[in-house]
């Protein structure tokens, strides 16, 4: 069987799945070194792992060289990204990332906007995240549990049972 990117992007979670992050960086060193090309899934692959690292600036790194391999950032890119630096508690730089996504023309699905929501209500940013949450409905986008359970527990959280949950879920 001849190695490709299936193969190569299958050790990469392997590796991270394991917490074995600079095995997983050697094998994207090593694809490179074949010619085969990462692909986006392979690159949100890796920037997961750097980021339950705590790698952050290696994960902020392998995110930017995607365009110098002329990969095209997708949702599921930045998604990676934003959810990362949200837990790890770069709460500016997400919403930046976030920022820039839209500004790229790039639309954020359900998941992008739970994690950068998730983000603020860890970070007791509670009136942005609903913010956030209803410029999500505005868009016509249908959020889960996710968003919502993550507002309610951050109020909770934060000792602001001032909200009132039957409007926000409405």
């Amino acid at each position: 069987m001849k190695a490709n990117h299936i193969i190569f992007t299958t050790l990469v979670d392997a590796y991270n799945k394991a917490g074995k992050e600079p095995e997983a960086l050697k094998v994207i060193e090593e694809m490179q070194n074949l010619d085969i090309v990462p692909t986006v899934v392979t690159f949100c692959i890796i920037i997961d792992g750097l980021c339950k690292a705590r790698l952050i600036r290696k994960a902020m790194d392998h995110f930017r060289s995607m365009a110098n391999m002329s990969l095209h950032f997708n949702v599921l890119a930045y998604t990676a990204l934003v959810d990362g630096l949200c837990k790890n508690n770069f709460l500016e730089e997400a919403e930046k990332l976030f920022d820039e996504m839209l500004e790229k023309g790039i639309v954020p699905n359900k998941v992008a906007y739970a994690a950068l929501v998730d983000g603020l209500c860890k970070n007791n940013c509670l009136e942005e995240a609903e913010k956030l949450l209803d410029k999500m409905l505005e868009k016509g986008i249908v959020t889960d549990k996710v968003a919502y359970t993550s507002l309610m527990d951050g109020y909770v959280k934060h000792g602001r049972l001032d909200f009132d949950i039957i409007n926000l879920i409405t």
